[in-house]
């Protein structure tokens, strides 16, 4: 069955210096802790060369629930979270919040003229409910919700949206098995829409990012080359056959 075309956009969400500055300093700062603590772990192992390295320790558990939802803010009480109140600064300041709004702005109909819907994935909660209260105006400018906000481990596994054909994806996953089932929710054998949309937003500033889509860009050609060279050897030993036969 032949699918509608998919456009994938990598969506360059570029930081500003001083933030990016700032986030490097804080990568860089703990990085070299983590370089401190495992020299230190090297030096205590060397001391101890008996180190009993299979020892339990039990823990008391401090975080209950009743602290965990201290501030009541999901049943609507009283106390609100901290964001908030300044959820418009927050949402300004974000490269990622004005790719998302510019995206928003051209959202159309589907095939059958239906207002149209669109997906938006992330792998962090918290930005769910920083997208949900920020984009208020458009969740309720329609009958049913007119943007999905939520994450690929509440959705799970084999989620489809009928209705959209246009997906956001956050950030970068590690693993390409994420990235794929991403994809699916609106790559699905019911899509009738002329053509799918994927916007990858993506900060290469931000180091840990860019390691992410580095290592997905080698993890690709390396399995492109296994592929070519299971076809190459494939074809030897078809031609090894003939020559024995």
């Amino acid at each position: 069955m032949e699918l509608p075309p998919n456009h994938h956009h990598d969506v360059l969400c570029s930081l500003e210096p001083k933030v990016r500055d700032k986030l490097q300093q804080h990568e860089k700062h703990e990085i070299q802790q983590l370089k401190d603590s495992y020299m230190r772990s090297l030096q205590e192992w060397k001391k101890h060369t008996l180190l009993n390295l299979m020892k339990t320790e039990q823990h008391k558990l401090k975080l209950t629930d009743k602290e965990m939802m201290e501030n009541e803010w999901h049943a609507g009480g009283d106390k609100k979270i901290l964001y908030i109140h300044a959820i418009d600064a927050l949402a300004n300041s974000s490269s990622k919040c004005h790719a998302i709004q510019h995206i928003l702005q051209g959202m159309g109909r589907d095939y059958c003229g239906h207002p149209e819907k669109i997906i938006i994935l992330t792998e962090f909660p918290c930005v769910v409910h920083m997208l949900e209260l920020q984009k208020q105006g458009y969740c309720i400018a329609a009958v049913y919700s007119s943007i999905l906000i939520s994450t690929l481990e509440i959705l799970g596994i084999g989620y489809t949206c009928v209705c959209a054909f246009q997906l956001i994806l956050l950030s970068p996953s590690w693993l390409e098995r994420d990235k794929t089932q991403d994809k699916a929710c609106i790559h699905h054998y019911r899509q009738m829409n002329e053509a799918m949309y994927i916007y990858h937003l993506v900060c290469r500033d931000v180091q840990v990012k860019s390691n992410i889509l580095d290592q997905q860009a080698m993890q690709k050609s390396f399995n492109k080359l296994a592929m070519l060279l299971q076809r190459e050897i494939s074809i030897v030993s078809d031609i090894i056959d003939l020559d024995t036969v």
